[in-house]
């Protein structure tokens, strides 16, 4: 459910502003796509009256407007050039391996890819 950019609650809902995309959680779900970053912030703006931290960025992916968490990192995309998930940060590749120790206890180290900016995971 999407509000209103003009109004700050549910008095005027327009459903049609947003979709699933081939974007996924964590969890594997579809992330929600939205047309423009004023409509994603509405629903931040909306979370955040419920206690919620959320902010909206500009995917990698599929160039459409999402939403996550603050402090979470941002989907890996995979590298033109070797084809391996690309993290944007050492911050957000150090993020997911430190997650993925807790969950699975399998340890991974960051590396920086050879081929672009971004950061590689690898067992370590």
């Amino acid at each position: 459910m999407i509000y209103s950019a003009n109004s700050n609650d549910a008095t005027n809902v327009n459903t049609d502003s947003k979709e699933l995309t081939i974007c996924r959680k964590t969890d594997g779900t579809p992330r929600t796509t939205y047309h423009s970053t004023e409509e994603a912030n509405v629903s931040v703006l909306l979370a955040k009256q419920y206690g919620q931290k959320l902010f909206s960025y500009k995917c990698r992916i599929c160039e459409g407007i999402h939403i996550r968490p603050i402090g979470t990192p941002a989907p890996p995309k995979a590298c033109t050039q070797c084809k391996k998930n690309g993290y944007e940060s050492v911050s957000d590749a150090t993020f997911v391996a430190k997650r993925r120790y807790r969950k699975d206890g399998i340890s991974l180290a960051v590396y920086p890819c050879p081929c672009s900016d971004e950061y590689h995971l690898t067992k370590g």
